[in-house]
């Protein structure tokens, strides 16, 4: 597992470029040794949400960007021809879930040909969802999201 933990005054940092599910485990071990050493420093330090941050680029198949993302955001047809649109869905919180206010985006990717960014910050209630639970329930809820929507990760 490739991962770089940076401790900030108001939050920890755990950043995997190459994120693979079989690399939940250790960022989980991560989480909770970086919460439990903390706590031991200050009995007062306690997260009060989890924020999830997922960037992938995906190829878009039988389609163009335009196409794609017009069946989900018509750009007005008082905008110039040829005006694309990117997407931002700003999901409410869900407490039941143990969900926070998230986002997720979708926009052009110059990294990929014919291809879509997704990006996601997934943010959860630290009393409902355990730090090292996150990473796998953010995981999970990234797909389920893109498959909401008709789009398939790069793992399918």
């Amino acid at each position: 597992m490739d991962a770089r933990v940076t401790v900030y005054g108001d939050r920890v940092e755990v950043s995997c470029p190459k994120f693979v599910v079989g690399s939940v485990a250790g960022i989980s071990t991560v989480l909770e040794n970086v919460w439990s050493r903390l706590a031991g420093l200050n009995v007062g330090a306690v997260a009060k949400t989890h924020s999830v941050l997922f960037e992938a680029d995906m190829r878009i198949r039988g389609a163009s960007y335009q196409e794609a993302l017009n069946r989900l955001a018509q750009p007005p047809e008082s905008l110039p021809a040829g005006t694309e649109t990117a997407i931002v869905y700003y999901l409410p919180g869900e407490p039941s879930r143990g969900f926070a206010e998230s986002n997720l985006v979708l926009n052009r990717s110059y990294g990929a040909e014919h291809g879509l960014q997704v990006s996601a910050t997934l943010v959860y209630e630290a009393e409902s969802v355990k730090p090292e639970a996150s990473v796998l329930s953010a995981y999970n809820r990234f797909r389920e999201l893109l498959g909401n929507l008709g789009l398939a990760s790069a793992e399918d």
